[in-house]
């Protein structure tokens, strides 16, 4: 695995259960970037993949702080050969009387052009995802125009994870989501 560069955007704080996935990661030979306390989020993994591009690495693995991973997802994502894959990860869409709404953050354009959320099983096609644990060929980020992410508004998303999918799908590249790959989405509160 010396050919995945492991891209860590934080703000100080990883999740212990990733960090103890990390540790047979690193031990596969991964390099591993931890950007530290950077803002705004599309500065942070623009920053990251400057830092990619100087290596010799040919495959960036975006990791986020609060998503772990199944062990097993480095092999999963490697394995599948594609231009970006991601492993599927839940977020919070809305706030309900019932509670938060969570949804996975894969989707697809329906008949009217409107991205919705699917689920599925092993590798699927979609159009767009949260990078919160992606894998992408280097050959897109080195056809892409920098900035590669951009904080703007891209169908609701604001972190620029929609809009870089979208760039990408432009130039030619394929997006998959892989459902064996199931990331839990952990959030620390300190009161």
């Amino acid at each position: 695995m010396k050919h995945i560069f492991a891209a860590l955007p934080n703000l100080g704080w990883i999740a212990t259960p990733l960090m103890v996935n990390l540790i047979p990661w690193l031990k596969a030979g991964i390099y591993l970037f931890p950007m530290e306390n950077v803002r705004p989020n599309a500065f942070a993994y623009n920053s990251c993949i400057d830092e990619f591009l100087k290596s010799d690495r040919t495959h960036l693995w975006f990791l986020n702080a609060d998503t772990i991973p199944p062990v097993d997802a480095l092999k999963l994502l490697d394995d599948a050969d594609k231009d970006i894959i991601c492993g599927v990860t839940p977020t919070i869409v809305e706030y309900t009387s019932e509670g938060p709404l969570s949804a996975l953050m894969v989707c697809r354009r329906n008949e009217d052009g409107e991205l919705k959320t699917i689920t599925g099983r092993g590798i699927t096609w979609i159009d767009c995802c949260g990078t919160a644990c992606t894998m992408i060929k280097r050959e897109v980020v080195e056809k892409m125009a920098c900035p590669w992410f951009e904080d703007k508004n891209w169908h609701g998303q604001t972190a620029g994870d929609f809009g870089f999918c979208d760039k990408a799908k432009e130039l030619g590249f394929e997006i998959w989501a892989h459902f064996d790959v199931r990331c839990t989405h952990r959030k620390e509160v300190d009161l």
